[in-house]
């Protein structure tokens, strides 16, 4: 099954347990640093 189209192009397993989708690399960026320590 393909997945549902979405401008999302980055995401991580945060250690909160869930998943963080952003669409640019500085909002991954910004996820990484919030959803990684």
């Amino acid at each position: 099954q393909n997945p549902l189209p979405s401008d999302n192009l980055y995401y991580i397993s945060g250690s909160d347990g869930l998943m963080h989708f952003a669409v640019t690399l500085a909002d991954h960026n910004s996820n990484i640093a919030k959803y990684l320590k």
